[in-house]
């Protein structure tokens, strides 16, 4: 399943005291005629916004921007909003994390707000440089994921020395709830995550995650279950993400060996059954020398 992992922008409603108006690609503020702002799409079908000058020099370039996982088999993209200000060779990932709106019709206000632009429509250098200054060209939490998962990608070879003639098995360890942004485009980014140590005979050889939603709603006093398929990771001991298991779409990515198994098994419906699927998975990845 491809996931969709977002950084939103919220455009509001601005009330400034000039009145910018869009004609087809013309931007007119206070009836004069200021630029132009055209919507295009990039090569991967990103939709971007280029503000210009009546000479036609770009201003500011507004564009949903995306990064795929660097994970072998992995379907999950990171996306957020990319500001360019070519005149002052400025890039600057945003990762405002509100209801996507982009339209042509707000761009052009929406700078002018932020003191960007000018209130004639041209470009505020002094304040574009300070405001962008220490904004990075990814936003930090996109990239501390994105690097996090280059790091998963390491070590994939490592194989603990244990009796192999052991079945492996599950031993629950902690729970935990986090909000991880960008996995989907709607607002519940809550998570609870389930640690398990994977064991054969007596020597931990890797540990496995189990990732629920978060219910959205629970009982007066209680806080919210899990709700919907699990996605879960095998990793040995080293830290390299061996596998992931897409329950929900009865899909098994064995990254070590850039496998992409389908039709996993349907016995995930009662708790009792997802951990022995949990079980049964990672025997097969011991059995494929792959944990």
């Amino acid at each position: 399943m491809k996931k969709i992992i977002l950084a939103f922008v919220l455009f509001p409603v601005l009330l400034t005291a000039q009145k910018v108006k869009v004609k087809k690609d013309d931007v007119y503020i206070d009836k004069v005629n200021v630029g132009t702002i055209v919507k295009t799409k990039d090569s991967l079908k990103n939709k971007l916004f280029t503000y210009s000058d009546l000479d036609g020099n770009p201003i500011v370039i507004y564009k949903y921007e995306t990064l795929h996982s660097p994970i072998e088999g992995e379907e999950e993209v990171y996306a957020y909003n990319e500001v360019t200000i070519p005149s002052l060779n400025i890039v600057a990932g945003l990762d405002i994390k509100n209801e996507y709106s982009q339209t042509r019709k707000k761009v052009v206000p929406y700078f002018i707000e932020k003191g960007i632009l000018n209130k004639d429509g041209s470009l505020n250098k002094e304040a574009a440089q300070s405001y962008y200054k220490t904004v990075p060209e990814i936003p930090l939490e996109i990239a501390a994921m994105y690097n996090q998962e280059l790091e998963e990608m390491n070590d994939l070879d490592f194989i603990e020395e244990r009796d192999m003639t052991a079945r492996p098995y599950l031993v629950f360890k902690n729970s935990s709830r986090e909000t991880i942004p960008y996995i989907n485009m709607i607002s519940n980014n809550n998570y609870i995550l389930d640690t398990y140590d994977i064991k054969q005979g007596d020597v931990v050889i890797g540990k496995m995650i189990t990732r629920f939603k978060q219910a959205l709603t629970s009982q007066l006093g209680q806080k919210p279950g899990k709700t919907g398929d699990p996605i879960v990771f095998f990793y040995n001991n080293k830290g390299g993400r061996v596998a992931t298991a897409e329950l929900g779409f009865t899909e098994l990515r064995v990254h070590r060996y850039k496998w992409k198994l389908g039709r996993i098994k349907h016995t995930w419906l009662k708790e009792e059954n997802k951990l022995k699927l949990y079980k049964e998975i990672a025997g097969y990845l011991v059995d494929k020398k792959a944990l």
